[in-house]
């Protein structure tokens, strides 16, 4: 009885292994996937990639939508005008030959592929200085559907030439055209268009404490060149940067013009402190140091000069000249006096610093002078025959006046100077500054 249920068990198993293990084994073949399949039967048929995707090579032309986001300015190098940017690249287009019909695959209607295994427009920037950019388009990943729709998108990093413009530099904005396109196909072969989904308003940028984001914006362009006979399609985005300027506002702009108006200062400074000159010459550097400073920063163009630079230049000029006036007057305050002052120089000194009063010098000053007039008035209101004998108070003025011996020294001479310099360097220093306001308008 054992024997007979042992046989029957050993019957029953086999039966079960016949029937149900092949169905098993077939569930689990790798080989058998719906997805698998379909990729081995749309890439075993594609065919070499280097063709161009359409049934109808001569007549048809490949449209590629092109999208480009950008995300931050990783650097931009203003003296080498290169830019290093940030963002996310997308591109759609049609293949024919990636195609199928869903119900044959489980309903499967999009797959993914890499880039190295179907065909991929050659889709280049024209600004590029990166020799890597190239290399990374078919590494990755497309999304096709049923339809023989292909997605492609992927983060890059751009490296591209920008021109800078420097004549408003701190308060400069900078434009950077970004030129993608087909390097090798023509217009009639590859047509770049902006992807229906690329809004000019759509931004993620980041700001990165330097630079500021303005605008982006894309078009459609077409050029001839003289190598081939159709022109060639592409599309071209602008991206205009705005510098944030308060770093340079305040550590270079503010103490520069702090540094111009102490240089004033130096024609308030007395002849016999014996520091003008050293004082004068230490701002003359320092307005070096900033002009610099200040061409260290901006690439060296030839075809455009800041703004800036200018003003720089100008308040060396100045210093220079402030320099050349400061010597004139130690010359002028250092004379012994062995040779008299001139006439015209003597009655200029005596008009312009001593005004309408003659008394001064070194010899009477201003107390002794309103002293003797006040005691020469008493004693005419004492004494009638003095007030009667006079033909007028003013005539007994003069008369007293001109008896008087007024003294101008070499001293005088260098103050007087001393002041004509600084009244000279402030009208240079304001129609300095107003040059450069309206060439920063302009």
């Amino acid at each position: 009885m054992f024997i007979e249920r042992a046989y029957v068990t050993r019957i029953l198993l086999r039966l079960f292994i016949a029937y149900f293990l092949p169905s098993i084994v077939v569930c689990r073949n790798i080989s058998h996937h719906p997805q698998k399949q379909l990729a081995r039967d749309i890439i075993g048929a594609y065919g070499p990639m280097s063709v161009r995707p359409v049934w109808d090579h001569d007549s048809t032309s490949t449209v590629v939508f092109f999208k480009l986001l950008i995300a931050q300015v990783v650097e931009f190098n203003e003296r080498k005008q290169q830019i290093t940017l940030n963002g996310w690249m997308k591109q759609e287009w049609q293949d024919d030959f990636l195609s199928w019909d869903p119900a044959d695959y489980g309903d499967i209607s999009s797959l993914t592929l890499t880039g190295d295994e179907i065909w991929f427009p050659d889709t280049t920037l024209y600004e590029n200085i990166d020799p890597g950019f190239l290399h990374t388009s078919p590494s990755s990943v497309t999304f096709v559907n049923s339809s023989g729709l292909v997605s492609w998108s992927t983060p890059i990093i751009i490296q591209s030439s920008c021109r800078v413009k420097v004549k408003y530099f701190p308060f400069d904005t900078q434009i950077c055209t970004l030129t993608f396109g087909s390097w090798t196909m023509d217009g009639s072969k590859l047509q770049m268009r902006i992807s229906h989904t690329q809004d000019p308003r759509e931004t993620v940028f980041y700001d990165n404490g330097v630079w500021s984001f303005k605008s982006f914006h894309g078009s459609e362009i077409s050029k001839k060149f003289a190598c081939c006979d159709n022109a060639f399609e592409f599309v071209e985005f602008n991206l205009t940067l705005t510098r944030q300027s308060d770093f340079y506002l305040y550590n270079v702009i503010i103490p520069c013009c702090m540094l111009c108006l102490v240089n004033l200062m130096v024609f308030w400074m007395p002849s016999q402190s014996g520091e003008k000159m050293a004082f004068v010459v230490s701002n003359l550097l320092a307005a070096i140091l900033f002009q610099q400073l200040v061409g260290s920063i901006m690439p060296p163009l030839g075809d455009e000069v800041p703004v800036l630079s200018l003003f720089f230049l100008l308040q060396v000029t100045l210093s220079c000249l402030v320099i050349v006036g400061t010597t004139l007057v130690l010359r002028v305050y250092h004379y012994h006096g062995n040779k008299p002052i001139p006439p015209w120089l003597y009655k200029l000194t005596l008009k312009l610093y001593w005004g309408d009063q003659p008394y001064g010098g070194s010899h009477l000053s201003w107390e002794a002078t309103e002293s003797l007039d006040n005691s020469e008035d008493m004693n005419m209101q004492l004494n009638p025959s003095l007030r009667e004998g006079a033909i007028g108070s003013e005539t007994a003025r003069k008369d007293r006046q001109t008896s008087a011996k007024v003294t101008v020294t070499w001293n005088e001479v260098s103050i007087l100077l001393d002041r004509l310099l600084f009244i000279i360097s402030v009208i240079i220093s304001i129609s300095i500054t107003i040059f450069v306001s309206v060439a920063y308008i302009v």
